[in-house]
C-alpha cells in the first residue's frame, strides 16, 4: 500500500509519500516520489499501486518531458497521450498475478521557465492520474490524497481550504502521511516531500529530521484530546481551564522542540556521514589486496 498526497498552493505545488511497498508478508523501502531536473523543466511524480507499472509510466512521463516540451499545456497534453497510450497498448499486455489490478494512480508536479524569459519560471502545475484518466488541479485551496491515504480525504480537504502557503502545506503533508502510516498496514517508511514554488525554487526532503517531528506529532492527539473534553458542558470552568492550560503549554513545548529540530537540521553536519570516491576507492583497493592475497595463501596452501 501506498500514501501519497499533494497540495496546489498559493505560491507553489507540494507532493509527499511514504517509502514502504509490501509484497505478500515482506516489506520493502523503496522511493516513492521521482524528481527529474532539467534546465528549464522540472517534474515530480509520485504513484500508487503496481510499483513496476509506476515504474514504467515513470519513464514515459520523464521521456514526454524531454521531448521539446515547453510548457504547461503541452505538457498535459502530453501527459494525457502517454497515459493513454499505456493502457492501450503497453499495460494490458502485462502479466498479473491472480489479485493484481493494472489500476495506478499517480499525482504529477510540473514546472517550466517562462518561455520569453527563461530566468524566470511559470506557476507550477499538478495533475491527479487515476488510470488513464488525467485532470489538472488548477484551483488553489485544492489537494488530492492517493492509495492507502483515501481515509484520510476529508483531512486534506480540510486542510487545503485554509489556502496554505507551500511550506505549510508541506508540514500538513508530514502530518497527513504520518496519520496515514499511523492507522493502516502497508504504509510506513519515511516520509519523503517535494516542493516547487511558484518563484523557481524547490527542495527534495528525503526525510531529514521527519522522523523526529513525526514522533512529536504522534502526540498531538493526546493534546487535542485536552481541548476536547473542555467542551463538555458538565466539566467546571476551573477544570475546562486546566484542560486547555495543559493543552496549550503541550503545543508550545512542541513547538519550541520542533524549532530546535529545524536549527539543528542547519547545521548539524554531525547527522549525516560523507565518504568522498577517493575514500571510496581506496577501501575497496584495500579489500582488494586482501582478498587476492587470502586467495594466493589458499593456492599456496594445497
Amino acid at each position: 500500500m501506498t500514501a501519497i498526497a499533494g497540495f496546489k498552493c498559493v505560491d507553489g505545488v507540494v507532493i509527499a509519500g511514504d517509502t514502504e511497498e509490501t509484497y505478500g508478508n515482506d516489506k520493502v523501502y523503496a522511493h516513492k516520489l521521482f524528481p527529474a531536473d532539467r534546465k528549464n523543466s522540472r517534474l515530480c511524480v509520485a504513484g500508487a499501486g503496481l510499483a513496476y507499472l509506476i515504474d514504467y509510466a515513470n519513464a514515459q512521463i520523464v521521456s514526454a518531458l524531454d521531448s521539446g516540451i515547453t510548457n504547461v499545456k503541452d505538457f498535459e497534453s502530453a501527459l494525457a497521450d502517454t497515459m493513454e497510450g499505456l493502457y492501450e497498448t503497453k499495460f494490458k499486455h502485462y502479466p498479473l498475478d491472480p489479485g493484481q489490478s493494472l489500476q495506478i494512480q499517480l499525482l504529477v508536479g510540473a514546472q517550466f521557465a517562462n518561455e520569453g524569459d527563461q530566468s524566470k519560471w511559470g506557476k507550477p502545475a499538478l495533475f491527479e492520474c487515476q488510470s488513464n484518466l488525467v485532470t489538472q488541479i488548477k484551483r488553489t485551496k485544492q489537494s488530492c490524497i492517493l492509495g492507502a491515504g483515501e481515509v484520510l480525504k476529508q483531512s486534506i480537504v480540510q486542510l487545503a481550504s485554509w489556502g496554505l502557503t507551500a511550506a505549510l502545506a508541506e508540514w500538513a503533508s508530514i502530518y497527513l502521511i504520518h496519520e496515514a502510516k499511523r492507522r493502516l498496514g502497508g504504509a510506513g517508511g519515511k516520509t519523503h516531500v517535494f516542493v516547487m514554488k511558484n518563484d523557481g525554487k524547490f527542495s527534495y526532503n528525503l526525510g531529514k529530521n521527519i522522523d523526529e517531528k513525526e514522533s512529536i506529532l504522534g502526540l498531538f492527539s493526546r493534546s487535542s484530546e485536552l481541548l476536547m473534553l473542555s467542551l463538555d458542558p458538565s466539566v467546571t470552568d476551573a477544570k475546562a481551564n486546566d484542560f486547555l492550560r495543559a493543552g496549550v503549554q503541550w503545543l508550545r513545548d512542541a513547538r519550541r522542540e520542533l524549532k530546535r529540530l529545524e536549527r539543528s537540521d542547519q547545521t548539524g553536519k554531525h547527522r549525516s556521514i560523507t565518504i568522498h570516491d577517493r575514500e571510496i576507492e581506496k577501501m575497496i583497493k584495500a579489500l582488494n589486496a586482501v582478498m587476492q592475497s587470502t586467495a594466493q595463501k589458499s593456492e599456496e596452501g594445497k
